[in-house]
């Protein structure tokens, strides 16, 4: 399971690589501190599933739905954010994101991604 993560914060994006690194099916083959470098990434790189923040320099993740929809149809989005108002999730779900987590329960988010790689 290929997993690309784009998150403007390097100590969440650390805290990904370290936990992800320990699920033996996964492998994060791409990171991405802004839009601009997720959209370059999303057009170069294979991967299964995307983790993206809502805000981050040079745009939205919610902008990297519709981008990885287009280029990666297959992949699961997961989208984490601090802004986890029922406003931000309904837009993320709507422009396709499967799945929508608080950062505060980052650990839901890895539980599902070891799931995601063993169902795979």
């Amino acid at each position: 399971m290929r997993v690309f993560i784009a998150d403007d914060s390097e100590i969440l994006r650390e805290r990904l690589v370290e936990n992800l690194s320990q699920l033996p099916n996964v492998n994060v083959v791409g990171e991405a501190k802004d839009v601009t470098t997720a959209k370059q990434l999303i057009d170069e790189i294979e991967f299964d599933i995307a983790l993206y923040d809502i805000k981050m320099p040079n745009g939205s993740g919610i902008e990297l739905i519709e981008h990885t929809k287009m280029k990666n149809p297959s992949a699961k989005i997961i989208m984490m954010t601090n802004y986890s108002i029922d406003s931000y999730k309904n837009k993320c779900l709507e422009e396709g994101a499967d799945y929508f987590f608080d950062k505060s329960n980052l650990d839901e988010a890895l539980l599902l991604i070891e799931k995601l790689s063993v169902d795979e």
